[in-house]
């Protein structure tokens, strides 16, 4: 980042509209290796039943 962050970020497909987006994971150091890779493993796991991890992420931030 031009800031000197640093973050942790996910690339990948939108499930319906196929297009490119990044998903951040969090930021470093904040967010260890491990913690980023288990985000990612779950990110994943949402992409693969075609739900967008961005969305489902919003939604739980508004409920709460």
């Amino acid at each position: 980042m031009p800031s000197d962050s640093k973050q942790w970020l996910l690339d990948y497909l939108k499930p319906y509209t196929n297009k490119r987006t990044a998903l951040s994971l969090g930021s470093y150091p904040d967010v260890s290796l491990a913690e980023a890779r288990k985000r990612k493993a779950e990110a994943r796991e949402l992409i693969a039943h075609n739900i967008d991890p961005k969305d489902k992420r919003d939604e739980q931030s508004v409920k709460s």
